[in-house]
């Protein structure tokens, strides 16, 4: 961005706010830069002495609490998917209740209809996060250049959240699966 700079003699501003560098607390300082300014001007109000790191804080305490929002919602859409998971994967073993009657009349063992149940859960979960992960690491590096502190690499968002949502989609997969190991083949067949 074209700046230029002139002194402050010129066009003096309103109000100047001036950074000074410490090698230990800020405020220790703050006696000893106001005599300071009090040797160049006497009248000269010195005001909102604090230290760099509370001034972004304060800047930014509106961004924290969306992102306390935000992470709130995630949680909320967390819980939603989980249910939805689990409410797709049951409906999809109660439509399939009568394959697994024959299945089982045909001598499949209760695990091998576990492991049907729970691999075709699986392998929906596993294309979901194939195609979430590069999805998702591209928009934060869009929005890493866009909002402070954001980065495109957080290892808690690309390695921890796929775990947790390949976790709840076992869990969702796992529950209907018991459930249709439990039937009995007989009622199975019947089942329309």
């Amino acid at each position: 961005m074209p700046t230029i700079y002139r002194t402050y003699r010129q066009s003096p501003p309103v109000n100047t706010a001036v950074v000074v560098r410490t090698k230990d607390h800020p405020l220790l300082f703050a006696s000893a830069v106001r005599s300071k300014f009090a040797a160049l001007d006497p009248d000269l109000p010195i005001y909102l002495v604090k230290p760099l790191d509370r001034v972004i804080s304060e800047s930014i305490i509106g961004i924290a609490y969306v992102a306390a929002m935000m992470g709130g919602i995630g949680i909320v859409a967390l819980v939603l998917a989980s249910v939805g998971v689990y409410g797709v994967m049951s409906y999809s073993v109660s439509e399939r209740t009568h394959e697994m009657g024959i299945r089982m009349a045909m001598g499949a063992s209760g695990s091998a209809i576990h492991r049907l149940i729970m691999g075709s859960g699986m392998w929906l979960t596993a294309i979901g996060i194939a195609i979430g992960l590069p999805l998702a690491f591209g928009l934060a590096r869009a929005l890493s250049s866009i909002l402070f502190g954001v980065t495109s690499t957080d290892p808690l968002t690309f390695i921890a959240l796929p775990l947790i949502l390949a976790g709840v989609a076992a869990l969702a997969s796992y529950i209907p699966a018991r459930r249709a190991v439990r039937v009995d083949s007989l009622t199975a067949l019947r089942y329309e």
